[in-house]
């Protein structure tokens, strides 16, 4: 693991275990880019990275965090990194959503020569990592991927992050967990700080986690997407009707319905074509395991309708031609029927 951190490849955050080296290992670089959409992951690096890279007492001379999405002038990066450290051997300059910089500020970034006093660190969301500043940042940074970890995984750091909080739990119970909470880490976290307290030095059962771990907006829209896969019509209408009681827009709804056929779909034809569990996983696809199952309740041809009825939805409701809870419930009886 750690010949990627010394020497600039990208690594992959997906195990606990990845994430605990990194917080612990010392500081080999001067230069770190942390990029991906899991911001538990992001935050707490950033966090580990700054209290090793300042010392104590010493934030207000040799920390600078900037937003670049906040800046208009790309100088104010290059000015902080450029201050000499006071007090210390060098100072940390920490720029969020780097992506956000215009293209000509992106270009002077990759023409300026970073001094060894500054320790820099750069985060983004998701990149494309065919672009060119992407390239040059994961070839000149010690570079983080952070996205999401994959469903496989999730189960390992719900126990190791629950162990941490002095908490055991086994993979039936981590599985609960996260059929509440959803795949957010953070939410995760604060739901395990949660559980914790209420249990006390009690073992923790599945009626502890239904008493005290809250279902998220996440979850529940994992809930209402599982039904729609399932045709299960009456769970899908008592999902529906609670995301609608938390304001869920219905164009939402009909994008992340749309998301979870077409993984269907591309599942369908991978499959079909003979291609290998590998290649199926590198789609990052969450609950790819539920997904198989999905399939044996609709025919490809019906996958096809379900994308036609999606279609005539959105096109109903942004015509002004249907409510949008007409049109939610429209879309759910119209995949749900068999």
């Amino acid at each position: 693991m750690f010949l990627f951190w010394q020497n600039l490849f990208i690594l992959r955050i997906m195990r606990f275990l990845d994430f605990k080296l990194l917080l612990e290992s010392p500081l080999h670089h001067t230069r770190y880019f942390i990029w991906g959409e899991e911001e538990y992951i992001k935050t707490h690096l950033v966090k580990s990275i700054v209290k090793k890279g300042v010392p104590e007492g010493l934030e207000e001379f040799n920390l600078d965090v900037i937003y670049a999405d906040d800046i208009s002038d790309f100088r104010l990066i290059t000015d902080a990194i450029l201050a000499y450290p006071v007090m210390s051997e060098r100072r940390v300059v920490v720029v969020h959503n780097i992506d956000a910089l215009s293209p000509v500020a992106k270009k002077r970034i990759t023409d300026f020569s970073f001094p060894r006093t500054s320790l820099v660190l750069f985060t983004a969301g998701d990149m494309k990592k065919t672009s060119k500043f992407f390239k040059w940042l994961s070839d000149n940074f010690c570079t983080v991927d952070a996205r999401p970890v994959y469903e496989s995984e999730i189960y390992e750091w719900v126990i190791k992050l629950a162990r941490e909080k002095g908490m055991r739990l086994n993979r039936s119970l981590a599985t609960h967990i996260v059929s509440r909470t959803g795949m957010n880490l953070s939410v995760i976290d604060n739901e395990l700080d949660k559980l914790t307290l209420f249990a006390e030095d009690k073992p923790v059962t599945t009626s502890l986690i239904d008493e005290v771990v809250a279902v998220s907006r996440e979850a529940q829209i994992f809930k209402f997407l599982d039904a729609l896969g399932t045709r299960d019509l009456p769970g899908a209408i008592a999902h529906l009707r609670t995301l609608l009681s938390y304001n869920e827009k219905a164009g939402q709804v009909i994008y992340i319905t749309s998301r979870q056929f077409l993984q269907l779909i591309t599942l369908y034809l991978m499959r079909a074509t003979g291609a290998s569990n590998q290649e199926i996983k590198q789609l990052g696809i969450y609950y790819i395991g539920k997904k198989y199952e999905m399939l044996n309740n609709f025919k490809i041809r019906e996958l096809y309708e379900v994308f036609k009825l999606l279609y005539e939805v959105d096109y109903s409701l942004k015509s002004g031609l249907i409510s949008e809870q007409d049109a939610l419930y429209k879309l759910v009886f119209g995949v749900c029927r068999r």
